[in-house]
């Protein structure tokens, strides 16, 4: 027996009286041509899901159980209690979400998806019970809450500037306009002085750091390499090719390397082999070569800081008018 359609008439937020609720999420989405991507997407794993079932491939108790336990941890969903609550916000069911992973981990046991024909983002075109799991997995996905917070912070801006919509849902050209207004809006925020807040602000994850990285097969082979290139004086990258490891240079902003990374390669001294801290098992061994200043000058550092600006302005609106009724936080 198929399994009750999600209750989309639940809220997802609010802005002063008026709560907007999941249905106009997705329709917001679909107006904004967001929910095309996603759908179509999610058509092709459809495929590939029921191809894997119908070849007897299903993922393992472990592996759904890991994967579960990953969605929940970044949610902080903690305890059982703490997932059915978010899950009730949001009308799902814990066995929804159970089919969803199940369905997500199947469809990539199919090496190859099969491509499918899209030609509309309007899910009720999907017939029966795909309808339902098109809705279902949308309300799951980590998109759902771009699209949420995306209305979002276009209705605060909209509030902010006295021109909120209230009673009577939106029809679909109301989404476009606002969207367009926040998308204005945004493209103005990156002043001079803001630019320069921001920069200090974020210096650190924006310093750009050049080094080398060298894998190895044993936690002994790298420590071997670490003894061999400060008894010899020699480069992480000499040592490692002369035992036949790879070694290959990098230069990116500190922000983009895993924590355990960026701490060692700002605490080293340049030309030092260190060990960073490994959660997979992986025998790495870095070496900074240079540590570079944050400057406007650099493309990648001014696109990091417009972001920043307009993230924090948004996040300002979002916090002065819009009160969430579902949680849309994701840990990194």
């Amino acid at each position: 027996m198929s399994r009750p359609a999600p209750n989309l008439t639940l809220s997802a937020f609010q802005c002063g009286p008026r709560q907007f609720t999941l249905d106009e999420v997705l329709a917001a989405a679909r107006e904004l041509g967001t929910f095309a991507t996603f759908r179509g997407a999610w058509q092709r794993h459809q495929v590939a899901a029921r191809l894997a079932a119908t070849a007897g491939l299903t993922p393992t108790d472990a592996e759904l159980e890991a994967a579960l336990e990953t969605f929940r941890y970044a949610r902080d969903l903690v305890s059982g209690e703490e997932c059915d609550r978010w899950l009730e916000t949001r009308g799902l069911r814990f066995d929804d979400l159970v089919d969803c992973i199940t369905r997500r981990l199947q469809s990539a046991l199919i090496e190859t998806e099969p491509a499918v024909a899209v030609e509309t983002n309007d899910p009720t075109d999907a017939a029966g019970d795909d309808e339902r799991l098109l809705r279902v997995d949308a309300l799951l996905a980590d998109e759902f809450n771009v699209w949420a917070r995306r209305l979002a912070r276009a209705v605060a801006l909209a509030e902010h500037a006295a021109q909120a919509h209230a009673g009577a849902p939106l029809p679909p050209e109301a989404w476009a306009e606002l969207d367009r207004r926040r998308e204005a809006t945004a493209a103005t925020l990156a002043t001079p002085a803001r630019r320069r807040s921001a920069l200090a602000a974020h210096r650190l994850e924006l310093t750009r750091v050049r080094f080398e990285q060298a894998e190895f097969d044993t936690e002994g082979a790298a420590r071997e390499a670490i003894l061999c290139a400060r008894e010899d004086a020699t480069s992480l990258r000499a040592t490692a090719e002369t035992n036949a490891f790879p070694c290959q240079e990098s230069d990116v902003l500190l922000g983009d390397l895993p924590a355990a990374w960026a701490e060692v390669l700002m605490s080293a001294r340049l030309g030092e082999a260190v060990i960073p801290r490994s959660e997979d098992g992986s025998f790495v061994v870095l070496s900074p070569l240079s540590r570079q200043e944050p400057s406007l000058d650099d493309p990648a550092v001014q696109a990091r800081v417009d972001a920043a600006v307009v993230e924090h302005h948004f996040r300002e609106l979002e916090t002065r008018y819009i009160r969430w009724l579902i949680n849309v936080d994701l840990n990194p």
